[in-house]
């Protein structure tokens, strides 16, 4: 830092003093910036190289058309990162599981599933609420009996992750995870005996969203645009020469 002292005089006496403070970060900025260059770093996880990519549809423990929305929103980012690329939805993962007499997914059935669809890699992802701080109002069916369910306004906490597997092998290529939270009106938590029934996570708790678009749509947007980050071009600077006198 450089100090830079100014005197008010009047009649030969100091009459006021000002001191000015030059900071040499400013000086130092003003140098970096002009001696960089911004250049364009390719994506981490490079796509092209696969022929046929399959995408499993997302499982959630998010009543309603989640499934399909979240899948759906992911192939459409996925598609933006990088063009050129040959994108195949599979469908569920337990009908694809029965189409090829497996039970679940391990480096095998991975293979296999290469080899039934054509496909180099697969795309597989969750979707799931993984806190809830609820405002809670109980329901009953009649004024007299015990309440039967309670509906919900709350902030949910949704994770969202997701991986890539390559079929030659059964092995994972890459993985990526991401949290956020939203305002959500449409949540239940039923009873144990309930959720039993209507065949629900044995926690009770799902959403009723009909239009998950309108109920947490821009959070998922965002998710997806966080764990997709590593099929993106990015950019960064670096230093040009310099001529120094």
């Amino acid at each position: 830092m450089y100090l830079l002292e100014v005197h008010l005089f009047r009649n030969g006496v100091i009459v006021m003093k000002w001191r000015f403070w030059l900071l040499l970060d400013l000086v130092i900025l003003l140098v970096i910036l002009g001696c960089s260059a911004k250049v364009m770093v390719p994506p981490e996880i490079d796509l092209t190289r696969y022929e046929r990519i399959g995408l499993v549809d997302f499982s959630s423990n998010i009543k309603g058309n989640t499934s399909e929305f979240v899948t759906q929103k992911l192939l459409e980012e996925i598609r933006l990162s990088q063009e050129g690329l040959r994108i195949v939805k599979l469908g569920s993962e337990d009908k694809i599981l029965r189409s090829i007499q497996e039970v679940k997914m391990d480096p095998e059935t991975i293979r296999e599933i290469g080899k039934k669809h054509k496909v180099n890699a697969i795309f597989v992802g969750d979707l799931s609420i993984s806190s809830i701080r609820p405002e809670i109002k109980t329901y009953r069916t009649e004024i007299f009996l015990p309440a039967r369910s309670m509906r919900i306004k709350s902030e949910v906490e949704l994770t969202m992750a997701a991986k890539l597997l390559g079929t030659e092998n059964g092995s994972m290529v890459w993985a990526d995870s991401a949290q956020g939270t939203a305002k959500v009106a449409n949540v239940r938590m039923l009873k144990k005996q309930e959720t039993h029934a209507r065949k629900l996570p044995p926690d009770g708790v799902y959403f009723e969203a009909v239009d998950p678009e309108g109920a947490y749509g821009e959070l998922v947007r965002n998710l997806i645009k966080e764990i997709t980050a590593d099929f993106k071009v990015s950019y960064k600077r670096v230093w040009k020469g310099m001529n120094l006198l």
